[in-house]
């Protein structure tokens, strides 16, 4: 955490005040503080709201495919199927992979 041993003081409207205070809210910033100082520093920030749910789905496919892979080593799965059930599971995570890294470009621009 950085040292912050000077105040600076702004005068806004109340209205200005809630904007910023909920644009800090969305952009995940606890304090308006950090969220102006982010602002100036960096002069913009990005809130990505797609990431969580792909990355929960992206685990949720990761678990099934170490099941799965797991139930083919022991034994308890022979049938040929189990290749289709996987090769969906897979197409499914580049097509996670794909979302988060067009995401990941858009944030660059």
């Amino acid at each position: 955490m950085r040292s912050k041993p000077k105040r600076v003081v702004i005068w806004v409207t109340e209205e200005k005040k809630k904007e910023l205070k909920e644009k800090a809210k969305a952009a995940g910033i606890r304090h308006l503080s950090d969220y102006m100082l982010q602002m100036e520093e960096q002069g913009i920030i990005y809130v990505v709201e797609d990431v969580p749910k792909l990355l929960r789905q992206l685990s949720g496919m990761a678990n099934n495919l170490n099941q799965l892979t797991h139930l083919c080593h022991i034994g308890k799965i022979k049938d040929p199927e189990i290749l289709v059930h996987l090769k969906s599971n897979m197409n499914g995570v580049k097509n996670i992979l794909r979302s988060l890294n067009s995401l990941i470009a858009r944030t660059k621009k």
